[in-house]
């Protein structure tokens, strides 16, 4: 039923896109800097809703699937917005402080 609402090409699209996010991102604070135990708290709930995600596709709930992964983009775009992760140069993936 939810797998007629989001298609799985579109779920894969999705994830694709996520992982390959996750992947451009790096921690933007030093490692002795007072907010990398924040960016590293944010990483890491991250990873989990990319994780999450993964279980609701393989379960075949691909709406909470698809949810998870919009979860997981947000904090990636809300960490590279605050300074806290570098997002590089994608300005297209990513909304940069300006």
């Amino acid at each position: 039923m939810a797998a007629d609402i989001i298609s799985k090409e579109k779920l894969d699209k999705e994830m694709e896109r996520t992982e390959k996010s996750l992947n451009t991102i790096k921690i933007a604070i030093p490692k002795n800097g007072a907010l990398y135990d924040v960016a590293m708290d944010v990483f890491n709930v991250v990873e989990s809703y990319i994780k999450d995600a993964k279980y609701f596709r393989d379960s075949g709930d691909f709406v909470n699937s698809f949810g998870s992964l919009y979860y997981a983009y947000g904090w990636m775009d809300c960490g590279v917005r605050l300074g806290i992760f570098d997002g590089g140069n994608d300005y297209k993936n990513f909304t940069h402080y300006r």
